[in-house]
């Protein structure tokens, strides 16, 4: 459909696919070991086009379909790294940030996608939320950690990453069932 097209290649999506993109050539530049003079560069614009794509989505309009891309997309970015730094990352921490990040990419098509069942309202939301937004910067401080060969700390920012990452998901629930904000 006409809709699905002009949403699909709204401007700001395109910036949320690059992202998920470029997750995917820095896993692979990553395990095959290209030096870090070109893969920090890399990550740095990956990282950008997280603001790019919301400065872009403020001045064109939002689209529905971008509140689906949008967080999709980090996920993605994320869980690729994510794989690529799975020797480094502690095993704890690793499974809980892809079951946990799994799970939080999920959402938004349970939200969007289910919109038409009587127990979800009409309005409900999957856009982010200040808890995910604070996650996605710890992970990618995190992950930047990694890049640099700061094994330990990269490990204990990830560490951070899940209580927001908990607080995004509870935060998300609220928004959709319209419960007071408590968080």
């Amino acid at each position: 459909t006409t809709f699905l097209k002009e949403e699909l290649f709204a401007e700001a999506n395109l910036w949320s696919f690059l992202r998920a993109l470029l997750g995917a050539v820095l896993w692979a530049l990553i395990v095959y070991e290209v030096p870090l003079v070109v893969i920090l560069p890399l990550l740095a614009f990956a990282i950008l086009t997280d603001r790019i794509d919301g400065a872009v989505a403020r001045m064109e309009g939002e689209t529905v379909l971008g509140e689906i891309i949008d967080p999709w997309c980090d996920k993605v970015f994320a869980a690729m790294l994510f794989l690529a730094f799975a020797p480094v990352i502690w095993g704890p921490v690793f499974i809980t940030l892809l079951v946990v990040e799994g799970t939080l990419a999920l959402g938004p098509f349970f939200v969007i996608f289910s919109k038409k069942a009587a127990w979800i309202p009409s309005d409900a939301s999957a856009r982010s939320n200040r808890w995910g937004k604070t996650k996605f910067f710890l992970e990618c401080t995190g992950l930047i950690l990694l890049a640099l060969s700061a094994t330990t700390e990269g490990n204990y920012v990830l560490m951070a990453v899940i209580p927001f990452a908990i607080m995004s998901a509870l935060r998300k629930v609220s928004d959709v069932f319209h419960t007071p904000q408590v968080l």
